[in-house]
C-alpha cells in the first residue's frame, strides 16, 4: 500500500476517534450513566470508524487527485490573522484553497500538495480555480539558500 503520509495520518485519527468513542461508550455503558451519553459516543463512534475504513478505501483504490504547485497568495483574516485560503500556482492555472484547519507556517514560495477527491466541486471565478472540500494540505517549506 503506496499511499502518501498525510493521508495515512487522516485514516489513523479517524480511526483512533472511532476507538475513543467505542472506549468511551463501553465506559459509560459500565458505569451506567445516563443512556443518551452513551448512545451519543456510541454513534459518533460507529461514524469515525465507517468513515475512516470509506477514506482507507477511497486511498487504495486512488479516487483522489493531488494538486501540487507553489503558494502565491495567503489570506488572513482581518483580526486574529487566522489563514482563510491560500492560492497556489499550478501548471494549468491558479487554485484558490478555503483552508478548513488551522494551519501555521505556510509562507508565500512554499510547495503544496492539496489532495481532493475526484468528486470535489471546483468553481471558477476571476480566472481561478476554487475548492473548499480537500482532504489533507501539505506544506513542504522552501529552502532559504544564502
Amino acid at each position: 500500500m503506496n499511499l502518501p503520509d498525510v493521508l495515512k495520518r487522516e485514516i489513523v485519527i479517524r480511526f483512533v476517534f472511532g476507538i475513543l468513542f467505542l472506549f468511551l461508550f463501553l465506559i459509560l455503558v459500565l458505569s451506567k450513566q445516563e443512556y443518551f451519553l452513551y448512545l451519543t459516543s456510541l454513534l459518533f463512534g460507529i461514524y469515525f470508524l465507517i468513515d475512516s475504513i470509506k477514506f482507507l478505501l477511497v486511498s487504495i483504490l486512488a479516487h483522489y487527485v493531488c494538486a501540487q504547485g507553489v503558494c502565491s497568495e495567503i489570506e488572513t483574516g482581518i483580526f486574529r490573522k487566522k489563514i482563510k485560503s491560500i492560492v497556489i500556482d499550478l501548471e494549468v492555472g491558479k487554485l484558490k484553497v478555503l483552508v478548513q484547519r488551522k494551519i501555521k507556517d505556510v509562507a508565500i514560495g512554499d510547495t503544496v500538495v492539496v489532495y481532493l477527491s475526484d468528486k470535489s466541486p471546483v468553481y471558477e471565478q476571476d480566472g481561478r480555480y476554487i475548492v473548499s472540500n480537500y482532504y489533507s494540505l501539505k506544506i513542504n517549506k522552501r529552502s532559504v539558500k544564502e
